[in-house]
């Protein structure tokens, strides 16, 4: 609703002193609330100021972000020595501890990793 543009100002009440399961989507909701320039009231002395400001009643044309010159950049190529060894790290496999059935043998995988390019 907020990149279609039917959302003209966003009252969101949360509280920051409380971690929550939900944490990622607040940050997403207001990260995607600032891309678009949708003014954000957090509390209530924000939200106050919103709602009885003079640009409530009347017509206010908000600025819609041109995103064009970021979208059609050019970007640099990835390193395929960082792909290789991330790829590495990613299938090195424990060794065979035993009971230990958690353990990493970190030897193997530093020498896997030290003998890439």
């Amino acid at each position: 609703m907020i990149a279609d543009g039917t959302i003209d100002f966003l009252v969101f009440f949360w509280d920051p002193l409380e971690p929550q399961a939900h944490d990622t989507d607040v940050k997403s909701l207001l990260r995607i609330a600032v891309v678009w320039n949708i003014p954000v009231a957090c509390d209530r002395a924000s939200a106050d100021f919103m709602i009885s400001s003079p640009l409530m009643t009347g017509s206010y044309e908000r600025t819609i972000p041109d995103y064009t010159a970021h979208n059609d950049r050019e970007l640099p190529p990835v390193e395929p020595a960082e792909d290789a060894k991330a790829d590495a790290a990613r299938q090195v496999e424990p060794a065979d501890q035993g009971d230990q059935d958690d353990a990493t043998d970190w030897t193997t995988l530093d020498t896997n990793l030290d003998s890439l390019p």
